[in-house]
C-alpha cells in the first residue's frame, strides 16, 4: 500500500496494488480505482486537505507499505 498527497492539486492518493485501473465516482471529490477483476486497487481524494483535523500533516506525505 501506498498513500501519495500532491499539494499543488490537494489531493491524497492511497493505492492498494500497483495496475491499471478504471475509475468510479462516488462522490464530487471520491473515486474509487478498481482492478480488472473489479477489486479495488486505489481510492482518490481531491480536496482532501478540507477533510483532516491537520491539513499541514499532509504536506509531503508518502508512505509506503503500512
Amino acid at each position: 500500500m501506498k498513500i501519495t498527497y500532491d499539494e499543488r492539486v490537494d489531493a491524497l492518493y492511497i493505492r492498494f496494488k500497483d495496475t491499471p485501473v478504471a475509475s468510479r465516482h462516488v462522490h464530487d471529490d471520491i473515486a474509487l480505482d478498481y482492478d480488472a477483476h473489479n477489486r479495488p486497487a486505489g481510492i482518490e481524494i481531491l480536496e482532501a486537505s478540507a477533510m483532516v483535523a491537520d491539513p499541514a500533516a499532509l504536506r509531503g506525505a508518502t508512505f509506503e507499505r503500512l
